[in-house]
């Protein structure tokens, strides 16, 4: 009798080892994926929130003087705007893809720095140029 138990504890072992090996072979493979769909959700993010601010820079302008929007921003933190007339983009976003969106406005050419803790973006009508930016820290 002890002759099998000790083969049983033997065969448990081999087993337990080969699923072990082939754990080790799989969870960095399932690391990468989880950082590839992590990846591609903040983009989406990123993306979404350049829509919100073409949409809203739209919406200001074609309402015209004294209209404003305030936009918070989360997936933008700490990225710079590039605008013109119509045009908004995020250059070096999640995965180094550079986004942009375009919209029915009017503005100077700028470079909008967003705060790196999220914060908002103030879309105001309108200056003789167009459609102004402000960006600050988001307030409670």
């Amino acid at each position: 009798m002890p002759h099998a138990k000790a083969q049983a504890s033997l065969e448990l072992l081999l087993v337990l080892a080969a699923f072990i090996s082939v754990l080790a072979l799989i969870l960095p493979r399932v690391e990468s994926v989880r950082e590839g769909v992590l990846a591609s959700v903040q983009a989406g993010e990123e993306q979404a929130e350049l829509a919100r601010i073409a949409h809203a820079a739209a919406e200001a302008y074609l309402l015209g003087d004294g209209n404003v929007r305030e936009l918070r921003m989360h997936a933008l933190a700490g990225k710079t705007l590039s605008i013109s007339d119509g045009m908004i983009s995020a250059a070096g976003s999640a995965g180094g893809v550079n986004f942009t969106e375009s919209g029915a406005f009017c503005a100077r050419r700028c470079a909008l720095a967003l705060p790196a803790s999220g914060g908002r973006v103030l879309v105001s009508c309108c200056s003789p140029q167009g459609v102004e930016f402000t960006a600050s820290t988001a307030t409670p």
